[in-house]
């Protein structure tokens, strides 16, 4: 990643898991499944020092294996019950590269909508 790319990432806080607000419009333009998209919009949320962590890996190397064996229980907690991850690594690599992307150049996408006050 570039030098400012990996400041912005580095600066980006983990925000809390939750479930159901991980739809994103750029997922239109990803030809990946659903729920793979949605599961590393979330991952990028909440852990997006082990995506980075990851992306500085080869693919393919120990080193990869190991960053996704640590990622795998945020993985886990981010897909909605009952969902069905399918994807290659190369394939989750590349949709939790695009969603820190995305959080980096659209952030405000992450953030909750203000919920209306209670009447």
């Amino acid at each position: 990643m570039p030098r400012q790319l990996n400041r912005d990432v580095a600066a980006l806080p983990s925000l809390p898991l939750r479930q159901g607000f991980y739809k994103r419009p750029w997922f239109a333009g990803t030809a990946r499944n659903a729920v793979v998209d949605e599961m590393g919009a979330c991952v990028a949320d909440t852990a997006p020092p082990g995506i980075s962590n990851l992306l500085r890996t080869s693919a393919y190397t120990p080193q990869e294996k190991s960053a996704f064996a640590t990622l795998t229980p945020v993985m886990a907690s981010c897909l909605s019950a009952g969902a069905k991850l399918i994807g290659n690594t190369q394939s989750l690599r590349a949709a939790m590269a695009d969603a820190l992307y995305q959080r980096v150049i659209n952030p405000a996408a992450s953030v909750p909508a203000p919920q209306p006050p209670a009447k």
